[in-house]
């Protein structure tokens, strides 16, 4: 009799062992494998073998370890992956958007990350007057310029993907690029109320737009001279919510925005200084474990931001000189979106 008492009481057990696991499943199926949190999805790209132009070393390393860092912390990968190299195609990142738009809800979250090259407005002291070559400067001059997704000075801001050839073929490179209006168009269509866009390229900072929308760190700032201290740094992230972020036209909606540095300056990769990944990227990774300024356990975009901004500039700007040095860039909205759970390693 004991025995069965004891058998039965088993049962029990684990029946309600097996509803809480049912009830948990469900709950973490819900959240998109988030707990607490909205649906994530994501799509990753990271270029470090161009067709055309100067490889670089790192990105594709950058974008395996985010998307990594993404999955760990529930989000879906659009594509079941990063798109590195040869699969960072224009036509791939479309398709990418699309499948995208079709999973994500309002009620989700959504995150796009990009390391590679870029090039922004403006740069025409770095790269000749006119940029690259004539053919690219009347192209430039050709574009209608409104919106505010728009660089800071009057043209885009680009993103290069694998075929992109900016030297020698201006309609390629157009076709096998990401213009910072062609992006804000692309994330319009997807639905998330949360939208959050992490790019770690030169002169990414010119995807957050001129109008209606401000960057927490002074536009004028280069990287030159002392440049902007810790302190300074983190007290910028407070700016955050009170300018807009990346406009997303007719929908009502609008996209926070990381970038690595300012439209006038360089990102840098991080092997030069001893760091497995680009300089941003690798302080951006560190932030689940160690930017949770109010010990809330969660990490905002703010939060992150803050945190890369002030490691950039106590541990990295001191080793270059006058404009080489550079700062992390951010926009926000009304709402400071959450990126990640805390954790303690």
């Amino acid at each position: 009799m004991e025995m069965r008492v004891h058998r039965k009481r088993m049962l029990i057990y684990r029946s309600l062992a097996l509803g809480v696991a049912v009830v948990v499943l469900a709950v973490m199926s819900a959240c998109g494998g988030r707990p607490g949190l909205v649906p994530g999805y994501a799509i990753v790209y990271g270029v470090s073998r161009y067709a055309h132009i100067s490889s670089l070393s790192q990105p594709d390393d950058d974008a395996s370890a985010v998307a990594s860092l993404l999955r760990r912390h529930g989000y879906t990968l659009i594509g079941d992956g990063p798109r590195l190299d040869e699969e960072a195609t224009k036509e791939n990142l479309v398709e990418d958007f699309r499948a995208a738009a079709a999973l994500a809800g309002p009620d989700s979250s959504f995150f796009f990350y990009f390391a590679g090259h870029g090039y922004g407005g403006g740069m025409e002291a770095y790269y000749g007057d006119p940029p690259f070559s004539q053919e690219w400067a009347d192209y430039l001059d050709s574009l209608e310029v409104t919106g505010a997704a728009s660089g800071r000075e009057g043209v885009p801001s680009f993103l290069f993907l694998h075929e992109a050839d900016p030297f020698s073929d201006v309609p390629l490179t157009i076709r096998e690029s990401v213009r910072s209006e062609e992006l804000a168009s692309l994330l319009a269509d997807i639905r998330s109320r949360q939208q959050i866009v992490v790019i770690d390229a030169c002169h990414s900072g010119g995807f957050i737009g001129a109008d209606g929308s401000h960057d927490t760190v002074p536009s004028s700032y280069t990287g030159s001279g002392d440049g902007i201290s810790p302190t300074d740094a983190l007290n910028a992230a407070t700016l955050y919510l009170n300018h807009g972020a990346l406009d997303l036209g007719s929908t009502g909606r609008e996209a926070s925005v990381i970038a690595a540095s300012g439209a006038h300056e360089f990102s840098y990769e991080g092997d030069w200084a001893g760091l497995p990944n680009g300089v941003f990227t690798h302080y951006f990774l560190q932030t689940p474990a160690k930017a949770d300024r109010n010990h809330d356990g969660y990490i905002t975009v703010s939060e992150a931001y803050a945190y890369a901004s002030a490691a950039i500039a106590s541990e990295i700007n001191h080793r270059l000189s006058g404009d080489a040095r550079f700062l992390p860039r951010v926009s926000g909205g009304a709402v400071d979106f959450v990126l990640f759970r805390a954790t303690d390693r």
